[in-house]
């Protein structure tokens, strides 16, 4: 399969060049080759079914990737769950799942007594097998998996209802893995930052040199320290960096809406880089991508464009609602039929084969109003989170507690664009678990009482 065929033959590749690096250690090629074969053979020598479904139950680390890459290898379906934050949606995501045994290391292990769904089912400390002896050097001479078998399941964010489950196999992930990085421009010396486990998941396996990150670690300090030239990430991640960094030059990121104050201030993190911003179904399903030099100049008209539709998709409007008829879109959800096209959810325009994004439908009889959020916040010289929903055909506004003396701003403002709309102040707006920048509206309507369809 060349997938795995080409990732091994890069590990053999001057193999003493590092790939993986970490506050605590510099791993080679050699290294993760070695570690890798750990993991397969571990698995071998106790009988694991092929097939059978993991959950990869570690916080972002070299051991992460490590039993992701490795249980891949061998055969099983990998389960990814990158945010392990909101316990309800964990519960939600496990139970859909039919996992048979859990890939731990030493922190998570302690965790997993209280997590009712994993109780029962089989664990492996994945630092244990790493730091084994027993290794196969010939483990895979005689790999036997096909293009279309499953390899990889993660998750939707959720943020208008429960985490749909996404399969890959094999030949959808070399597919996927192949665009993203033909987004960029990958030389010699490039050495990438990333947080979201699909795009580390593509450089390791493409052999580009990385940075992972502890969960806490001060990516300003990493930034300046590495020398990095090329960053995957969040919004929210990008919004959380202090200082400027001028040897980075390129920059991409999705997941969320990007408003004005928030686009200006990656910008300014970023001043010699070029900043790519993609729009997608899920990680590494592209729908069409812009750079944040064209992107401002829309918000500056109240106008959200997410750039233009790749060559290999075509997008339509149908009853406001953006939809993929073709494209290289992960839409395999488990238990659910697959269809051959994609429902964005989004609501929005395709002029001139750009993508205009205007809101997201909640359910029925509820959508939110990005124009309108996006109004609002470019008004102020801070950033915070707004929500701005139309219920049954009535504007209704969120902001929180700590932002309630822009409420008659907010008022000021709006008064322009709609009629009669009702301010309401809350405790704390929810965020989706994965990017944490995006308003779980779902959530938001259950924590203030409002039932919908």
């Amino acid at each position: 399969m060349k997938l795995i065929n080409d990732f091994l033959n890069i590990l053999n590749e001057s193999s003493s060049d590092i790939l993986i690096k970490t506050s605590k250690k510099a791993y080679t090629k050699k290294d993760v080759l070695t570690d890798i074969k750990k993991v397969v053979t571990y698995l071998k020598e106790k009988n694991i079914k092929k097939g059978s479904r993991c959950l990869i139950l570690i916080n972002k680390s070299y051991e992460m990737y490590i039993a992701i890459i490795g249980s891949i290898l061998y055969g099983v379906q990998v389960v990814v769950i990158d945010n392990f934050k909101d316990k309800v949606k964990l519960k939600e995501m496990i139970t859909g799942v039919d996992i048979t045994y859990v890939l731990t290391n030493n922190k998570t292990l302690l965790i997993t007594p209280f997590i009712k769904p994993l109780s029962k089912i089989s664990k492996i400390n994945i630092q244990k097998v790493i730091k084994r002896k027993s290794i196969d050097d010939n483990i895979f001479d005689n790999i036997t998996l096909n293009q279309e078998d499953t390899c990889l399941i993660t998750f939707t964010s959720g943020g208008t209802g429960k985490p749909k489950s996404v399969a890959r196999t094999f030949n959808e992930l070399q597919k996927q893995l192949d665009l993203t990085l033909s987004l960029v421009s990958i030389k010699k010396n490039t050495y990438v930052l990333a947080t979201l486990p699909i795009y580390t998941l593509a450089c390791i396996i493409k052999g580009v040199k990385i940075y992972i990150p502890k969960k806490k670690e001060k990516l300003d300090s990493v930034l300046k320290q590495e020398n990095i030239t090329m960053c995957f990430a969040s919004i929210s991640t990008f919004l959380s960096l202090n200082d400027s960094f001028e040897k980075v030059e390129e920059v991409l990121f999705g997941g969320s809406i990007l408003y004005y104050k928030e686009a200006l201030k990656i910008k300014h993190a970023f001043p010699n880089a070029t900043i790519k911003y993609i729009y997608g179904a899920t990680e590494a399903s592209i729908i069409s991508i812009t750079n944040i030099d064209s992107y401002i100049p829309h918000l500056e008209k109240n106008n959200l464009c997410l750039g233009y539709v790749l060559d290999t998709n075509i997008v339509t409007s149908i009853d406001s609602e953006l939809v993929v008829k073709k494209g290289l879109i992960t839409n395999n959800y488990l238990n659910i039929d697959h269809e051959s096209f994609h429902r964005t959810g989004d609501l929005g325009d395709v002029i001139d084969n750009q993508i205009y994004i205007k809101g997201r439908i909640v359910s029925s009889d509820i959508v939110s109003d990005y124009i309108l959020e996006l109004i609002v916040k470019k008004e102020f010289d801070d950033i915070f989170n707004i929500a701005i929903l139309k219920i049954k055909n009535e504007y209704h506004i969120y902001i929180e507690e700590k932002d309630i003396e822009k409420r008659i701003k907010i008022a000021l403002i709006l008064d322009n664009h709609i009629k009669n709309g009702i301010i309401h102040v809350v405790k704390k707006l929810p965020l989706d678990y994965r990017h944490n920048q995006k308003i779980d509206y779902k959530k938001l309507l259950k924590d203030e009482g409002v039932k919908y369809v």
